[in-house]
């Protein structure tokens, strides 16, 4: 993630304030770089946010007009958001949580980039031991929009083992945003899987993090989270 400064100023600079409604979209139906922003919008607190189903490609098929010119916005101070409202581990927490029977950590990756078969980006192939595999990708249909709140059930049901982890992460640096997309449009609220608390990691974590900590030692978030006030269920995007 940026610094909370430095993208609190990049959205005023987009002349976006708290009665701003956003609408985000990319060319691969949300799984990307829209889910993330999406994702880093409610994580300051700017709830009026939505990602277009079906991403650049609906744009064409209903035939709005496209334009290669950058549109000129006032632009306004920086959003107002002191901290991080969503929840959020490093490196350590996630380590520290994979001895823990209570949590689950969720890989969102594609199976290939999960089994190790492929890895295009990092440096080391795999998963983190224990992790389950929840594929982004599965929360579309393959025009791009979002699957249907039963489908997305059954998905998450068919990839969660019963009674597992009591709370939740997510590893990969963009699919994650994705994932927790989908568990919004099923209904979840933010920051919750039923009694679950998603929690999401910082970076990739394939690899070897050092000096690990021991396996009795708590999952604490990045400094500077603080938890967000309890919510009810919110509707889909």
């Amino acid at each position: 993630l940026p610094s909370l400064e430095s993208w609190t100023a990049t959205v005023g600079k987009w002349g976006i304030d708290p009665d701003t409604r956003v609408v985000i979209y990319d060319d691969r139906g949300g799984v990307l770089a829209a889910a993330r922003a999406w994702w880093m919008f409610r994580a300051i607190g700017h709830e009026n946010v939505a990602l277009l189903e079906g991403g650049m490609q609906a744009a064409l098929d209903a035939g709005w007009p496209t334009s290669m010119t950058v549109p000129q916005v006032p632009t306004k101070p920086h959003y107002p958001a002191d901290n991080w409202g969503m929840p959020i581990l490093d490196a350590r927490g996630v380590h520290a949580a994979r001895g823990d029977d209570a949590w689950t950590i969720v890989d969102v990756r594609a199976p290939e980039r999960y089994e190790g078969k492929v890895e295009p980006y990092d440096p080391v192939a795999g998963h983190i031991a224990g992790a389950i595999n929840l594929p982004c990708a599965d929360n579309l249909n393959a025009d791009g929009s979002f699957k249907s709140i039963d489908e997305l059930r059954a998905v998450r049901a068919a990839a969660w083992p019963s009674g597992s982890g009591a709370r939740t992460g997510t590893s990969a640096a963009d699919g994650r945003d994705s994932a927790m997309a989908g568990l919004h449009v099923q209904g979840f609220p933010k920051g919750s899987h039923f009694r679950r608390r998603a929690l999401t990691t910082t970076k990739t974590l394939d690899r070897a993090m050092a000096p690990a900590p021991s396996m009795g030692e708590s999952c604490s978030p990045v400094k500077g989270y603080r938890a967000p006030a309890a919510t009810g269920i919110r509707a889909a995007l």
